[in-house]
């Protein structure tokens, strides 16, 4: 499997007063299938909980409230990735676990 970089996510407009919520996964880290997952839903937490969060102009709150928009990306496995790593995302992304967008 060759992983071409950027993966990147598409690009995503905002709304006025709207703010940008990113998180990463920075998958030479990731040692297994389980571990991707914990990080993954982990991750989605966190950016959820932070969207949740009172702002501090209304606004920005009315809006961010309503679209709760995130982006979780992940980088790329280097040419030399552990065959275990890269099953552990072979198999998350055939489960649907993650969307990879092409930029």
């Amino acid at each position: 499997m060759t992983l071409t970089p950027p993966l990147l996510p598409t690009q995503q407009a905002l709304a006025n007063y709207e703010t940008c919520c990113l998180a990463e996964i920075f998958l030479p880290n990731i040692e297994s299938e389980v571990e991707l997952h914990r990080v993954g839903v982990t991750l989605y937490r966190i950016c959820k909980h932070s969207l949740a969060l009172k702002c501090h102009h209304a606004n920005t709150q009315r809006i961010v409230h309503a679209n709760m928009r995130m982006v979780i990306i992940i980088t790329p496995l280097p040419p030399s990735a552990t065959s275990s790593c890269m099953l552990a995302f072979r198999l998350a992304n055939s489960q649907g676990l993650f969307h990879v967008h092409r930029a």
